[in-house]
């Protein structure tokens, strides 16, 4: 009768998360579906509320941890007006009633078919294609109001894959992935996800495919796993408070990365970095149209913004639960899971991916990794033992 109940939840579970994940996509594109995103994302909250109650017959430090995590998400969904995190709460709360791998799988069964749907309809005709001219190249938005929208979820879609996959996917299946990314590049011209889906298939062959690197559980890359994201953080976020657009170095930086440290560095003189986070108004291009330089204001960096916008308290928490995440990767040998937090690392400094839960669903593996045998005491004991062999 348990073990019913408990496969219910799990189905359940799946089914509400696969129909958002493709409503949020769809929602995001040029189809007119935002008043049944917004019902259906209603309805997923009153039945994920009740599912988190239902789940309840749990220790102090899980009730207390979920309490953290729902309070701090609520915070931030209140005073940056985005309801949606609470959704993201509940789905990061309730993750573990489903197995991982079959949440990445509903993840790319639900994208995927919903990305290929809005970029079908944009070529014939039913809901617009804007034209961009970005670096003096055609960029076509495919159904999307900006030409980047469609490529950061067929990129973690195609990361989806692979970690499915796992050792057992053949070179005619990467070479696929990376003829779709090339497609993708010459219909957008964005060369964030090119290369870097390509830094992830050449590491995914060398270390998963073809196995030359054995073991990941290493004091070294232990140690880089905990360090990696906050290092990755302060790095950005220093850049962003140092620029100086006289600087040739800052100008050249800037360039490389299309503009985005001067942007951070322009948020941060703007606004306060405040505990529990605060509304920000943003003008970018988008429906084909160009703001002019002087009205151009976008935030990309997703360390400055989700500093910026969400608050110190939700950056301290996101971060650690990154971290905790990555480090379990590390410590169960998971080299295709481990691949996908080191894109994630560098992904975060250029772009916002971290609570886009829908097509990058990694952090969805932190309760699963909160209810595994070892403990947080053990994990972060291992952390502080790595340590002391590393200086000794």
């Amino acid at each position: 009768m348990v073990k019913r109940i408990a496969v219910s939840i799990e189905n359940l579970y799946l089914v509400l998360y696969g129909i958002y994940a493709a409503l949020y996509i769809l929602d995001r594109s040029l189809i007119n579906i935002h008043i049944i995103y917004q019902l259906y994302m209603l309805c997923m909250l009153v039945i994920l509320g009740v599912m988190t109650i239902f789940r309840l017959n749990i220790t102090l430090k899980r009730l207390i941890l979920i309490g953290v995590i729902g309070i701090v998400f609520l915070i931030a969904a209140y005073v940056t007006d985005r309801p949606n995190m609470l959704v993201w709460a509940l789905l990061v709360i309730n993750a573990d009633a489903a197995d991982f791998r079959k949440i990445v799988k509903v993840s790319l069964i639900a994208g995927f078919p919903a990305l290929l749907f809005i970029f079908a309809c944009s070529q014939v005709g039913l809901i617009p294609d804007y034209i961009f001219n970005h670096e003096g190249m055609k960029a076509h938005g495919m159904g999307f109001s900006y030409y980047s929208f469609g490529c950061y979820p067929l990129m973690f879609n195609m990361m989806s894959y692979l970690y499915l996959r796992k050792k057992d996917i053949t070179l005619i299946e990467i070479l696929v992935l990376l003829g779709m990314n090339y497609a993708c590049y010459k219909f957008t011209t964005l060369r964030l996800t090119f290369f870097i889906f390509i830094l992830i298939s050449v590491m995914f062959i060398l270390m998963v495919k073809f196995d030359l690197v054995k073991k990941v559980d290493t004091v070294l890359i232990r140690v880089l796993a905990c360090l990696s994201w906050i290092v990755a953080f302060s790095i950005t976020i220093w850049s962003a408070l140092h620029y100086r657009q006289e600087s040739k170095f800052w100008r050249e930086m800037d360039e490389i990365v299309n503009s985005r440290i001067y942007m951070s560095n322009k948020a941060f003189s703007m606004y306060n970095v405040k505990w529990i986070g605060q509304y920000i108004e943003m003008n970018g291009n988008a429906y084909g149209n160009h703001v002019s330089a002087e009205n151009y204001f976008f935030i990309d960096s997703g360390y400055v913004y989700i500093l910026l916008v969400d608050g110190i308290l939700f950056t301290v928490l996101v971060l650690l639960m990154y971290t905790y995440v990555t480090h379990a990767a590390v410590r169960s040998n998971d080299k295709p899971l481990a691949i996908w937090a080191a894109a994630l690392v560098l992904f975060t400094a250029i772009n916002n991916p971290l609570v886009a839960l829908t097509y990058n669903p990694f952090l969805l593996y932190f309760m699963h990794v909160h209810r595994s045998k070892r403990s947080n005491t053990d994990v972060f004991l291992d952390l502080i033992r790595s340590k002391v062999r590393l200086q000794m």
